[in-house]
C-alpha cells in the first residue's frame, strides 16, 4: 500500500458530515491506499481576486506541495451556484 489519497473536508466543524463520509471512506479503503485528511483547510485563505497577483502565502504553497506529491485528491465539498464555495477556489 504505497498509494496516498489527500481528503479534503469541506466543512472545518469536527463532527461535519462530510469529514464524517471522509472517515467512512478510509475505513473502507483501508488496505487499498493511505488516506491523509487535511485538517488545516481553515488555515488557507479565502478567495479573493483582489490579491490574486500577489505572491502565495507560505501555507498554500506547503498546500500545493502536498498536493502535488499525493497519489490521488478525495474533495467533499458542499456545492454552491453549481460550483465550489468560493472560499474555496483558490486553493484547489
Amino acid at each position: 500500500m504505497s498509494e496516498t489519497v489527500i481528503a479534503i473536508p469541506g466543512s472545518i466543524r469536527t463532527h461535519s458530515t462530510h469529514l464524517n463520509l471522509i472517515r467512512r471512506i478510509a475505513e473502507l479503503a483501508a488496505g487499498k491506499f493511505h488516506l491523509i485528511v487535511n485538517h488545516r483547510i481553515s488555515e488557507l485563505p479565502h478567495f479573493n481576486p483582489d490579491l490574486d497577483n500577489n505572491a502565495l502565502p507560505e501555507n498554500i504553497v506547503d498546500f500545493h506541495k502536498q498536493l502535488k506529491t499525493s497519489d490521488g485528491i478525495l474533495i467533499c465539498t458542499p456545492e454552491f451556484a453549481m460550483g465550489v464555495p468560493g472560499s474555496r477556489k483558490k486553493c484547489y
